[in-house]
C-alpha cells in the first residue's frame, strides 16, 4: 500500500533517529551529517503528508463506494419492483388476450334483434308494476 519512495523515507527516518541517539552525546556533527539529517527530517515530513493525503482520498473514495452501492441498492430494488408489475401486466395482457379469443369465437347476436326482444317484452309486462289499462288500438 505504501510506495517505494514512502518506505525509503520511513526507513531514512529510522536510520536517522538511530543515528540522532548514538552521536547525541557528541558536540560536534560533521555538516555534511547535518545536511543528511535535515534532508531526512524533510523527507519525514513529506512522507507523512503525502500519508495524511492518501489516507484523506481512500476516506473519500470508501465514502463515495458507500454512497454509490446504496444507489445500486435502490436502483436493484426499484427493477424488482418494475420487474414484478412487468410480469404482472404481461398476466393481466394474456388473461384479456384469452377473454378477447372467447368473445371472438362466441360472437353476439347483432344489437338490432337483441333490442326488439326487451321491448316487446316491456309491452306485455307493465314497467311499475300497476295494473295497466287495455287499450282500444287492440
Amino acid at each position: 500500500m505504501l510506495t517505494m519512495a514512502v518506505r525509503q523515507s520511513i526507513v531514512r527516518v529510522v536510520l536517522a533517529g538511530s543515528a540522532v541517539l548514538l552521536l547525541s552525546a557528541c558536540d560536534y556533527w560533521p555538516p555534511a551529517l547535518q545536511a543528511q539529517i535535515e534532508q531526512l527530517k524533510k523527507e519525514a515530513e513529506q512522507a507523512a503528508a503525502e500519508r495524511a493525503s492518501l489516507e484523506e482520498q481512500l476516506n473519500t473514495a470508501n465514502k463515495v463506494r458507500n454512497d454509490l452501492q446504496m444507489r445500486v441498492d435502490e436502483v436493484a430494488k426499484a427493477y424488482e419492483q418494475l420487474a414484478a408489475r412487468a410480469t404482472m401486466l404481461e398476466q393481466d395482457l394474456a388473461t384479456e388476450h384469452k377473454r378477447a379469443a372467447r368473445v371472438a369465437e362466441h360472437p353476439k347476436p347483432p344489437a338490432g334483434k337483441t333490442a326488439k326482444a326487451p321491448a316487446k317484452a316491456a309491452k306485455n309486462k307493465p314497467a311499475t308494476g300497476k295494473a295497466v289499462k287495455p287499450s282500444a288500438h287492440h
